[in-house]
């Protein structure tokens, strides 16, 4: 049986804060989706939208929970 996923808003504490993704890349959080299973309504996934601090206009998406806080214009937070 496949499961049913539902989108729903989702809160971070980083929402609006500069961050770094996995990669490296610096952002600021703009929001979180939450990718929920409809029967259960457990998470499955957390999305983070990510606006770029380079001036790059290239917006895009990765894991909310391999976010850092980033120190604005200079190196990650460690």
């Amino acid at each position: 049986m496949k499961e049913d996923i539902r989108l729903r808003w989702g809160t971070h504490e980083l929402i609006g804060e500069w961050v770094t993704d996995a990669t490296g890349r610096v952002g600021r959080l703009e929001a979180v989706l939450e990718h929920v299973t409809g029967r259960t309504g457990q998470v499955v996934r957390i999305e983070a939208h990510l606006r770029p601090v380079d001036g790059s206009g290239w917006e895009w998406t990765t894991d909310a929970n391999a976010l850092t806080r980033a120190v604005p214009g200079g190196p990650p937070a460690r």
